[in-house]
């Protein structure tokens, strides 16, 4: 275990009964994170090539157009709070950075849990940094968010900051912190212990403590929505104000009071899936005070912050046919290829996207367990189903 997660956990752990951490939202696993990682590698290059030219005062946002605030957050910067009157300013939090390992700073920031109330309670944002290692020739801060909604902190020493650009490293302080809700800053715990989790979901067929059985067909279905909603009632009892104020424009606000702590005049910022959601609530949110930003995947706002009461977001927003194009793309590529260059061809692309049915139809019915105790499902693949259509555009 390294220096700065002992430290990290001998903090979270202070005042918190045993277990505390266990059953809080957010804990993506180790493959979409590698796939975040790489994809901020990938993009980081144009990054790097971008912020040669040191960020002005806000032009890179004036041009961005204003979505409603209503349709992220209940709470506001800038909106007037009941009544008409004015809401004051937050107070910029003091940073009293300490190292923990790795050449790795840490700190901790007091933040409103409601800005509409910013002299009211207060939850706690951890950050973690590494300096810019030509101080001779830094332009600032670059914050990260690498997706999700997850936490940040603890993948950033050794999987996010190794990943970047040594020229970005060396101008810029690298920064990033976990957003409320999640892990080290002030978490949403839906549960006292991983054993009370267990035992919530003990007897149904959804594990939310790994990979969720997608439900298939009107029966499981409606024993989805019933287990979920036992579980939404338990989780908001535990954690009402918080939940209230959990939103991502409270967590662009969040990121703009960090930004004033770390005497940026302006935001640069790189936001991967998740994080691209969130870079552009603040853009529209602060559109004067946008540095350099670079976004991995735009998305339609009010889609992805709204719902139709019918359709999950993801396929309201056109990723489940995107899945399906690119995995049939793929298919076809394959099979145009030899075994030797792409191993699951067999011979020609409508060859290998039957192979393909095949397979997921086989773990349908019977699914396999790969080096772990969680089942590799059919459903678990149905999202890069070739044919976007009846129960599998449902699953996509």
């Amino acid at each position: 275990m390294t220096d700065h997660h002992s430290w990290l956990r001998d903090r979270a752990r202070g005042g918190s009964p045993a277990g505390a951490r266990a059953g809080q939202a957010g804990r993506p696993g180790r493959g979409r994170r590698r796939a975040a990682v790489a994809i901020m590698a990938a993009g980081a290059a144009a990054l790097g090539a971008m912020l040669a030219i040191p960020a002005g005062s806000g032009a890179g946002g004036r041009g961005l157009a204003a979505a409603t605030d209503a349709a992220f957050s209940n709470g506001s910067a800038g909106v007037a709070a009941p009544g008409g009157a004015a809401v004051p300013a937050a107070a910029v939090p003091k940073l009293a950075w300490k190292p923990c390992g790795g050449g790795m700073q840490c700190a901790t920031a007091r933040v409103p849990l409601d800005y509409r109330q910013p002299g009211g309670a207060k939850i706690t944002i951890q950050l973690i940094r590494h300096l810019a290692t030509d101080p001779a020739h830094r332009i600032g801060s670059l914050f990260i968010n690498i997706g999700g909604p997850s936490e940040q902190v603890d993948v950033f020493p050794e999987e996010v900051y190794p990943a970047l650009p040594a020229a970005l490293r060396a101008r810029y302080d690298i920064v990033t912190f976990d957003p409320r809700g999640f892990s080290h800053s002030t978490p949403i715990r839906c549960f006292s212990s991983e054993a009370a989790e267990a035992a919530f979901f003990a007897g149904t067929q959804f594990i939310f403590a790994g990979t969720p059985t997608f439900p298939v067909g009107a029966a499981q279905q409606a024993a989805f929505e019933r287990t979920f909603a036992r579980f939404d009632a338990l989780c908001g009892q535990r954690n009402g104000p918080l939940l209230g104020h959990d939103t991502s424009a409270d967590i662009a606000r969040d990121m703009d009071l960090l930004r004033q702590a770390v005497h940026d005049t302006v935001l640069n910022y790189y936001g991967i899936s998740y994080g691209t959601g969130l870079g552009q609530v603040y853009a529209n949110l602060f559109p004067g005070k946008v540095g350099h930003m670079l976004l991995d995947a735009s998305l339609d706002p009010v889609t992805w912050s709204s719902t139709d009461g019918t359709l999950p977001v993801q396929l309201r927003d056109g990723d489940g046919d995107a899945n399906a194009k690119a995995m049939a793309g793929f298919l076809t590529l394959c099979g145009q290829a030899s075994t030797s260059a792409c191993a699951f061809s067999a011979g020609s692309p409508a060859a290998t996207r039957a192979k393909w049915s095949t397979l997921l139809a086989r773990l349908l019915r019977h699914p396999v367990t790969i080096g772990s105790p969680l089942p590799i499902r059919g459903t678990s693949l149905m999202s890069f189903w070739p044919k976007p259509s009846g129960p599998q555009r449902a699953v996509g």
